[in-house]
């Protein structure tokens, strides 16, 4: 198992130096651990990890998690307090019917931190560069194991209200058991690239969020003012290549829109050269270009809202809004919220010119180029994709009120087009990003992940929201299915792309591709 301390800490010299008395049975391996957790719980939660650099970088940790690592944590972390390992905000309570209850945090010492560019204040959060370390006793190594292996899908209240209802995904959660996954990750070769990146990365920070001006307008603003430094880059990057080597895949469903999360589609795209599947050699991402203006195309497909329509499509109306994994989510309420207007006369929208036009754009794969063609024949000074890019955007995420000049020149470009999506968006403008993504959850996860998982049982599936992730040899069939599948769901003809992983590991990592083995695959299935 691999854990990560900051980087200037020899935890050696620092336990010759502090001796730890007052703790009883120490052991060193015990104290890695408790350690690890203050970089690896922001890491693993955006969302805690925004609160956390807002409340001064204390990392809260619940004396449940800490238990379960070690009986007499508290000794532990009074000796790291004592010894100028950590500091404490020293502040918890419990929960109340009123108040919501706060663990108590912990921060690394300055004396093993870089300081934030931005910092204002001594309360600005602090980045420690990290490193990678490992248990040295083997009976810690076992326990470690056995405990970060632990299948954690589902919060037993989940559980509880879906019942036996997540078995939609049981294809895919069977290739992230830990016992099971063949995933893996050339350490060696992603450990050198990251060292040589963080090297060649600037001093000066970049502003997050890299968007134009008219983003934070709507963003609050810690969000705003906040600057992501390289070694915060690097610690995230660093997270992801120990979760890979301990094999913790942490899948998690989404309970807004149903996207199942794991270490892969949280993981920086830099990383994916090093990544392939141990026994099947390197792996091939089948991948939806412009995938939500492309499921777009199914608000305005009639087979969507009827359920016995002659025009046979994968997904409609009914079935989603029935389908088992939904019930007791979110989601549920997304469909609860679709106006009736969508589900009435949706026929004589068809037949409308920009309705096409939008259509075969999304149909093409190069949606954004033809945009930025589009608009620079009516003479609109758009000079890049990114841009045009930027622009669908703001029509899919912003509230209808929010004007700027791109979202007006999309509605004179696709009228009828940007009038569904604010028929849509008229009671809360993130009905229609959710939507889209539970559409997209319900096809890659529902339909073409069980039907792969059916033809090939015994080839590997991993999932990135919009691509599927398997071995280069079984690519082309399964793109086959992914092409069928959309087509027959929206009337169009999608564009998929393929992203070559593995480019990086070492020849000696994979095993020779096996021709022989996919003919007598298609043999087998036919």
């Amino acid at each position: 198992m691999h854990y990560l301390l900051p980087a200037r800490l020899d935890l050696q010299a620092h336990l010759s130096a502090w001796p730890p008395t007052e703790v009883p049975q120490f052991h060193p391996d015990a104290l890695v651990r408790l350690l690890h957790l203050v970089t690896e719980v922001p890491a693993h939660n955006r969302k805690l990890a925004k609160q956390i650099r807002q409340q001064g970088g204390y990392v809260p940790l619940s004396a449940q998690l800490l238990q379960s690592i070690e009986r007499h944590y508290n000794h532990y972390l009074t000796y790291a307090v004592r010894s100028g390992l950590l500091e404490t905000d020293g502040r918890w309570w419990p929960t109340t019917a009123q108040v919501a209850g706060k663990c108590r945090g912990y921060r690394f010492t300055a004396a093993y931190c870089t300081p934030h560019p931005d910092a204002s204040s001594d309360e600005v959060a602090r980045q420690p560069r990290l490193q990678l370390v490992h248990l040295t006793d083997p009976k810690m190594q076992a326990k470690a194991r056995r405990q970060g292996r632990r299948p954690t899908l589902l919060s037993p209240a989940e559980r509880r209200d879906l019942r036996l209802r997540e078995q939609p995904h049981a294809p895919l959660l069977e290739w992230l058991a830990p016992n099971r996954t063949p995933l893996r990750l050339d350490q060696a070769a992603a450990l050198a690239y990251l060292a040589e990146r963080f090297d060649m990365l600037p001093p000066v920070v970049a502003p997050r969020p890299k968007w134009p001006e008219w983003r934070p307008k709507w963003l609050k603003a810690l969000d705003r003012d906040y600057y992501a430094s390289p070694v915060e880059q690097y610690n995230q990057r660093l997270h992801s290549i120990v979760r890979l080597a301990n094999r913790q895949l942490q899948p998690s469903i989404d309970t807004t829109v149903g996207r199942l999360h794991t270490t892969l589609t949280n993981m920086s795209s830099e990383l994916r050269p090093f990544v392939y599947a141990d026994g099947y050699g390197p792996l091939v991402s089948i991948d939806l270009v412009n995938s939500q203006p492309y499921l777009a195309n199914l608000l305005w497909n009639p087979a969507f809202y009827t359920k016995s329509s002659s025009v046979k499509s994968t997904i409609n109306f009914q079935n989603f809004r029935q389908s088992e994994i939904y019930k007791g989510r979110n989601v549920k309420g997304i469909i609860k919220e679709i106006p009736d207007i969508m589900l009435v006369n949706i026929s004589q929208l068809t037949h409308r010119e920009d309705i096409r036009l939008f259509s075969s754009f999304t149909g093409s794969g190069q949606f954004y180029e033809l945009l930025l063609n589009a608009f620079r024949q009516r003479d609109v000074t758009l000079t890049t994709r990114k841009e045009v890019k930027e622009l669908v955007f703001q029509v899919l995420f912003t509230r209808n009120g929010y004007y700027s000049p791109y979202k007006a020149l999309f509605c004179l470009l696709f009228p009828t087009v940007d009038h569904i999506f604010r028929l849509l968006k008229q009671q809360d403008h993130t009905l229609l990003p959710r939507l889209l993504q539970a559409l997209e959850a319900y096809l890659f996860l529902h339909v073409i992940s069980r039907r792969v998982a059916r033809t090939w049982p015994q080839v590997p599936l991993f999932t990135v929201h919009d691509s599927l992730v398997v071995p280069q040899e079984y690519a082309g069939q399964v793109e086959q299915i992914v092409r069928e599948e959309l087509r027959q769901a929206t009337g169009i003809e999608p564009t998929l792309k393929h992203e070559q992983w593995s480019q990086a590991v070492r020849h000696d990592l994979l095993p020779p591709t096996s021709v022989a083995s996919s003919i007598e695959l298609n043999k087998k299935n036919r």
